[in-house]
């Protein structure tokens, strides 16, 4: 992992609104990994379209339009 020091700066966002980012991203992921791996356990449970794979790959692009507009 590289270190930026002034990735902050570059990216025009204080402390707490990165981490607010980066969390949401985290806890995004962190469900959609769950509902996977109990969909791989017992495929018969279908993920939700909410957290599909398409509908995590718009959430993915929301997340970055919304960090480049902002």
């Amino acid at each position: 992992m590289k270190i930026d020091f002034k990735h902050l700066k570059n990216i025009d966002e204080s402390y707490f609104e990165h981490l607010k980012f980066a969390l949401n991203l985290s806890f995004g992921f962190l469900l959609r990994s769950i509902l996977f791996l109990i969909h791989g356990i017992v495929p018969v449970l279908q993920i939700p379209n909410k957290f599909n794979l398409l509908s995590t790959n718009k959430w993915i692009g929301f997340a970055k339009n919304k960090r480049d507009k902002d």
